[in-house]
């Protein structure tokens, strides 16, 4: 018998969600996050990128 087994989790990757989500996520990050660093750390667990956080006319 085997003492792991495999657990369903959730994706953390928000690659399906629509451009405004993806644009909150990323700039809330980027307020909460210690450094650049970090916030790079973090952009990329979920899937998202720097360029995610800005609008059109950015």
């Amino acid at each position: 018998m085997s003492l792991t087994r495999d657990i369903a989790r959730p994706s953390l990757v928000m690659n399906d969600n629509p451009p405004e989500q993806r644009r909150l996520a990323a700039r809330h990050i980027a307020s909460r996050a210690r450094d650049a660093k970090e916030c790079a750390e973090l952009l990329s667990m979920l899937g998202l990128s720097p360029d995610d956080g800005l609008t059109r006319e950015e």
